[in-house]
Order: C-alpha cells, then sequence, then structure tokens
C-alpha cells in the first residue's frame, strides 16, 4: 500500500519530488550516491555549484534518517 511504501521510504531516508526536497540542495540528502544527480547531463539549474561541491569532496551537511 502507499502507505507502506512511505513508511519504508522515510526509514531509508529517500525523499521524493520537491515538495520533500524543499530548498536542500541535492547533495546533502544524499542523492548523488542513488544516482538521482547527473554529473554529466547538459545544463541545468545549480549544475555548476552541484558539480564543484561533488568534485572538490567538500559536503558540509547531509540529512540522515533516525529513529527515538
Amino acid at each position: 500500500s502507499m502507505a507502506e511504501y512511505k513508511a519504508q521510504r522515510m526509514l531509508l531516508g529517500l525523499c521524493e519530488g520537491s515538495s520533500e526536497l524543499g530548498s536542500t540542495f541535492p547533495l546533502n540528502m544524499l542523492m548523488h550516491s542513488l544516482n538521482a544527480v547527473s554529473f554529466t547531463k547538459g545544463c541545468y539549474i545549480g549544475q555548476e555549484l552541484t558539480q564543484r561541491t561533488y568534485y572538490n569532496g567538500v559536503i558540509r551537511r547531509i540529512c540522515l534518517p533516525f529513529a527515538l
């Protein structure tokens, strides 16, 4: 069901769509490890910043799931 899907996705820390991502930088949500960010694609908004951050290896903040 959709409720089970959403619960499993949240446990894994996977965001879905811009409504959940908000204004957060995709690399901060570890989307590059899921191949959700293209480093070979042509022009897109934020491409230069994304590539520079990734290739410099300096991602200052990341978002991780946790349970209380």
